[in-house]
């Protein structure tokens, strides 16, 4: 984490992780330190709610938006222990609760200032997880394809959508919904050809090597 944002714009996003990821690594190291700081996180990120900390780097360590990672714990954690019983039902409140809020948030008639948003987003994400992933039924192939390469989409459509800027020339009487979905459709391709010809050929060479040792037997 640095005060200046990152070269790759998206990659603000990554910074929290890796915070999450470095707590939670303590968590398995030795569960009860671990469990007493992040238990101090989430609550100074609670506390942030009030206290307004913007400068780096209490802003970033206590950034509300971090509040969304106890969200998904909690998704994992009811799913686990009690289960999702109308997923379909829980996945349509948690789609429609997520666009209305990002709708009221671009349209400024949220009524929540820009720190609160993460809240609503976050459990009406949370709850999309908790359903699809209680979900009985098979996920098309596609959507399955599109899910496995999401991480590189995420990190591919801003460079994408740079470079189309640069050489593509606006055309003013293109309707904007039809240069929304050309973008959405050229920042997934890319996305998925990173996926199979960069990502897949790393995880291969990274996935430990498996080796099958003979038992010996000494009489």
């Amino acid at each position: 984490p640095m005060p200046a944002p990152p070269v790759l714009e998206v990659a603000w996003t990554l910074q929290h992780e890796m915070l999450f990821y470095a707590i939670f690594g303590l968590l398995i190291v030795n569960l009860r330190i671990g469990a007493a700081l992040f238990a101090i996180w989430m609550a100074g990120c609670a506390a942030n709610l009030w206290l307004d900390l913007s400068a780096y780097p209490a802003g970033f360590l206590f950034a509300t938006r971090n509040l969304q990672f106890l969200f998904g714990i909690m998704a994992a954690w009811v799913l686990v222990r009690h289960g999702v019983r109308w997923p379909l039902a829980v996945l349509s409140v948690g789609l429609l609760g997520f666009c209305v809020t990002a709708w009221a948030i671009s349209a400024g008639v949220s009524g929540l200032y820009a720190d609160l948003h993460a809240i609503p987003l976050g459990i009406f994400a949370a709850l999309c997880v908790a359903a699809l992933a209680a979900y009985p039924g098979s996920i098309p192939k596609t959507v399955g394809a599109l899910g496995d390469a999401s991480y590189a989409i995420y990190l591919m459509h801003m460079p994408v959508m740079v470079a189309l800027a640069a050489v593509v020339p606006p055309v003013p009487t293109v309707p904007p919904l039809i240069v929304l979905s050309a973008l959405v459709c050229l920042c997934c391709a890319a996305g998925l050809a990173a996926h199979v010809l960069i990502e897949r050929r790393l995880l291969a060479l990274l996935k430990p090597q498996r080796r099958t040792v003979p038992l010996q037997t000494h009489l």
